[in-house]
């Protein structure tokens, strides 16, 4: 008999815990909503950067990090892979994926020289970052 009342109030304390969750929830969007209201927001500017903020802060890019690395076609550049893996070559070629292709490429991992390719294609996915290196002029 009692482990039926425990269990009973075990789903009674469950059902008002999930009714509190819900009500902070409707708070909390009541909140935004003000906010919104009051200070005008869109809801992008809210929670990111304004788009006029990021097209000055990304001048450099010319609005696109990709179109930065276009500029870097037949140039030197390093890539890091998710794994720890690096790549060192030429960009041969990209696409918007950032999938790539470097010629003459070099493979290490850290920072020991595994092994030199002719051409190398890496997946865009794979990437965590890339290093640019600009020609001497």
């Amino acid at each position: 008999m009692q482990s039926v009342t425990f269990i009973s109030f075990f789903r009674f304390l469950g059902k008002a815990f999930i009714f509190l969750f819900f009500c902070l929830e409707e708070i909390l969007i009541s909140f935004v909503k003000i906010l919104y209201v009051k200070n005008n927001l869109s809801a992008k500017g809210l929670f990111t950067e304004s788009p006029r903020k990021m097209s000055t802060s990304m001048s450099t890019f010319n609005s696109h990090p990709i179109n930065y690395l276009r500029k870097s076609h037949d140039n030197q550049i390093g890539i890091r892979l998710k794994d720890g893996r690096e790549f060192r070559g030429i960009l041969d070629a990209q696409d918007q994926h950032m999938n790539m292709v470097l010629r003459n490429a070099i493979e290490y991992y850290k920072g020991e020289k595994l092994a030199s390719f002719g051409k190398i294609f890496i997946r865009g996915n794979n990437i965590l970052w890339i290093q640019v290196e600009i020609k001497p002029k």
